[in-house]
């Protein structure tokens, strides 16, 4: 049984460097170098700055929730869940709340050892688990150990505030219930069970995000079976316009198994059709959780009785709403694409007139060619599951409000201003031949527990991630978004739509012997720790395509 609950009366004492909308604040470039470490930095955009960083209430409310990791029979295949249903239940939260997160792991012992054995992760301390190695950690195993990741949230990488609890620490294990393990009391590792406690900020983006198992090597098979559930980080009373404050909503959850529409306490309608009055207007949360490599979703709409307006991505809200319209692009390419573990949400409206009309959400296979099926004029999968969600027009029309104004309040970070000096860097995508095989890696090495990456906390850093294979990888980063600036090295303009906050990326392929490339801006705010950069085809994850990256 899913058990949620809120308690208003907690403190959160804690806040972060994401600036708060509507604060402005004047200061010279050279006082934002000079304090750019310092509690209270500022972050510059645009010959303007904001305040980063404003003292929380007094009283914040506590979100309990307890997940059972356990096997269930998912459309009549046995699944490994969270609290036996796929997708898990809706955690749901408010900036400035506290999120506690009790997980038992009662899935079944592991056949192996080698959760243990993998002596190359190191903890988040820097040191190492075991001295015996197996072959290699870099595939499948230990398929019923397990941790948590919160994607899109920024809390901290290690432990909560009171340095009692677990936050986002991908490092961590928890094994099953009846397993024997030989390392189990390293601190990298619980015992059946492990309490998370995630605290927002209370400039914390509101947004769509969601959670999902990340331990190394059983990442992509857990994830791929329904270990994922959303998480929303609701907005603010009077922050978003009333006609999408008035919205009804709803959440979808595209997983390997195809499309679901979620239900607060978990599971929900696989493969769903919707019933919209002409006239409807409706706020959908979109959750491409599908790790495959073929399924990077673009979204579609062939029906001129319906509109598609995008109004946040990868859970931050836009400075405006945009109108999607069908598009070959490449994703790279497509502002309204979303690759392995992007998100984004839409304003559903349905024209007063409308008689019929369908949405297909598809799942682009590696070579991202098309292929239209002219029996609904809808896009369909080649070589992937489709994933389509029907959209029935019936009813009499209803007069549901909108507006000719397409102004959003923007996503609480502000576009980080280039100031010189700073910190430049590149990340290297490519394969390379390892022990007789071609492997995916970041830098010409497989992921060994060793810090790729060093970042002082609050400053601003300049990467460029390249991609010198032939396909495409998302990139993702734990932790802090970061601003796209250029693709392929070419500079975005501020009016692309391209140009904006993200987690998850698609890198674009090498082409006619010239890598793809995307540069982005990032401020490393509020968290000292570790955490992992990594290509978010979770099977290229489990293999090494990961590499360990630190705040100090």
């Amino acid at each position: 049984m899913t058990k949620i609950s809120v308690d208003d009366s907690s403190p959160s004492k804690r806040h972060n460097n994401f600036s708060r909308r509507g604060t402005p604040l004047l200061i010279s470039r050279r006082a934002l170098l000079k304090d750019s470490t310092s509690a209270g930095a500022l972050i510059a955009m645009g010959g303007v700055t904001l305040l980063a960083s404003l003292p929380s209430p007094a009283q914040a409310a506590v979100v309990s929730v307890e997940l059972d990791v356990t096997l269930a029979m998912i459309n009549g295949v046995e699944c490994r869940t969270y609290n036996g249903v796929v997708p898990g239940p809706t955690i749901s939260a408010a900036p400035g709340d506290r999120i506690d997160v009790r997980l038992l792991n009662n899935l079944p012992v592991n056949p192996d050892d080698n959760d243990c054995l993998a002596g190359h992760e190191s903890n988040n301390h820097g040191t190492h688990v075991s001295a015996t190695v197996p072959a290699s950690h870099n595939e499948e195993h230990g398929l019923n150990t397990t941790n948590l990741h919160t994607h899109g949230l920024h809390v901290s990488p290690h432990k909560d505030s009171t340095g009692q609890f677990d936050a986002d620490n991908v490092f961590l294990k928890i094994l099953p219930k009846d397993q024997v393990a030989s390392c189990w009391e390293d601190e990298t590792f619980r015992r059946h069970e492990a309490n998370y406690r995630f605290e927002l900020s209370q400039d914390h983006p509101p947004g769509t995000n969601w959670y999902h198992a990340h331990k190394h090597g059983s990442t992509a098979k857990q994830v791929s079976e329904g270990m994922v559930g959303p998480l929303i980080v609701r907005d603010p009373q009077g922050l978003m316009p009333s006609y999408i404050e008035k919205a009804p909503e709803r959440t979808f959850v595209f997983t390997g198994k195809g499309p679901w529409l979620a239900e607060s306490n978990g599971s929900g309608v696989f493969k769903p059709t919707v019933t919209l009055r002409p006239g409807a207007v409706e706020r959908w949360r979109i959750i491409n959780a599908n790790p495959s490599g073929t399924a990077f979703v673009s979204l579609v709409m062939e029906s001129g009785d319906v509109e598609l307006w995008q109004i946040a991505y990868d859970g931050l809200t836009l400075p405006r709403r945009l109108l999607i319209t069908p598009s070959n692009k490449e994703p790279w390419e497509n502002y309204a694409n979303l690759a392995p573990g992007n998100r984004t949400d839409l304003m559903i409206r349905i024209k007063r007139s409308a008689q019929d009309a369908s949405i297909a959400l598809r799942a682009i296979p590696g070579s991202f060619e098309f292929l239209h099926s002219e029996a609904d004029h809808s896009l369909v999968a080649l070589a992937a599951t489709e994933v389509k969600i029907g959209i029935k027009v019936d009813g009499d029309p209803v007069d549901d409000e909108w507006s000719e104004d397409d102004a959003l309040p923007g996503p609480g970070v502000e576009p980080i201003e280039f100031i010189e000096p700073i910190r430049q860097r590149t990340v290297v995508f490519k394969e390379v031949l390892i022990d007789g095989d071609m492997k995916n890696t970041i830098d010409g090495k497989l992921y060994d527990g060793v810090v790729g990456q060093r970042m002082n906390l609050g400053t601003v850093e300049q990467w460029t991630i390249v991609n010198e294979t032939k396909r495409t990888h998302p990139f993702h980063i734990h932790v802090n978004p970061f601003f796209v600036t250029h693709v392929n090295g070419a500079e975005l303009q501020p009016s692309d739509p391209l140009r904006r906050w993200q987690d998850t990326i698609a890198l674009p392929p090498m082409k006619d012997g010239v890598s793809g490339s995307v540069t982005f801006l990032s401020r490393f705010a509020d968290f000292r720790g570790a955490f992992v950069i990594h290509c978010h085809i979770l099977q290229h994850e489990d293999d090494g395509m990961m590499q360990k990256v630190e705040v100090v």
